[in-house]
Formats: structure tokens, sequence, C-alpha cells
């Protein structure tokens, strides 16, 4: 899969077929993340909060704080996450299968 950010949205799209499977409110910045955790799942920079997807479902798994930058642990359980209009970085783990 592959995400544009677009007019604080992020569109996700499948690579092969090119057909658009996910459009997702963003936090309103230019410097909000996608991350991609695994072929159906993403953590995004979404309005107001951390936010984690099942893309293939279009379900919201889990949310956070309100955060535009993003950061994965090496074994996708944790997201470090800080917001551009804030001096301190957050920790959140979720569940991600």
């Amino acid at each position: 899969h592959a995400a544009i950010l677009y007019a604080y949205t992020f569109v996700i799209y499948d690579l092969n077929s090119g057909e658009r499977l996910l459009n997702i409110e963003a936090e309103p910045s230019a410097m909000s993340d996608i991350l991609f955790v695994s072929e159906n799942q993403c953590i995004c920079a979404g309005l107001g909060a951390v936010q984690a997807w099942d893309i293939a479902a279009g379900e919201m798994l889990w949310s956070g704080e309100r955060a535009t930058q993003l950061a994965l642990s090496g074994d996708g359980r944790r997201v470090a996450a800080v917001n551009r209009d804030s001096t301190q970085a957050m920790m959140m783990a979720g569940k991600m299968e």
C-alpha cells in the first residue's frame, strides 16, 4: 500500500490495483505522519489523536494522544509520538496483530 497526505486527509491506495482503500482525516499539519505496521494496518497522526487502523476493514483499532510525528518500535508494539506544538514526547502501546 501507499499513502498520500492531501488536504489534511491520508488517502491509502493499493499499489497493485490503484484502488483507493481508505481516507483518514489527518491532524492539520504538513508534518502529519503515517506508518504502515503491516500489509493491512497503519498508525497515523489522525485528527485530534494518534490512530491505529485496520485498512482492509476500514476500522479504527485504537487512538491515543494528539500528535503530528510518529516513530514505531522495531517489534511494532510501541509508538513514540510528538506534537508540533509541544515540547514533550509521549509513548503509546496498542495491540497490533
